[in-house]
């Protein structure tokens, strides 16, 4: 499974990053959050049906997991 990232996510994953690495001054934790964000879409792609569908009523988001 291929995992793709929209501009939003993209944007909300840096921000959150010189958050911790700039404003804080926690490198370690900046590392670790990047590190997080990579092993969770790891677990995605190598296990997508891992979470169970969320019932949800638009059609173009059946698919959804959580």
């Amino acid at each position: 499974m291929k995992i793709t990232y929209r501009q939003a996510s993209r944007d909300d994953v840096t921000r959150q990053f010189r958050y911790y690495l700039i404003k804080l001054d926690l490198p370690e934790i900046a590392i670790r959050f990047k590190h997080a964000i990579n092993a969770t879409a790891n677990t995605i792609r190598e296990k997508p049906r891992a979470a169970p569908p969320r019932r949800v009523l638009n059609p173009q988001l059946q698919n959804l997991r959580s």
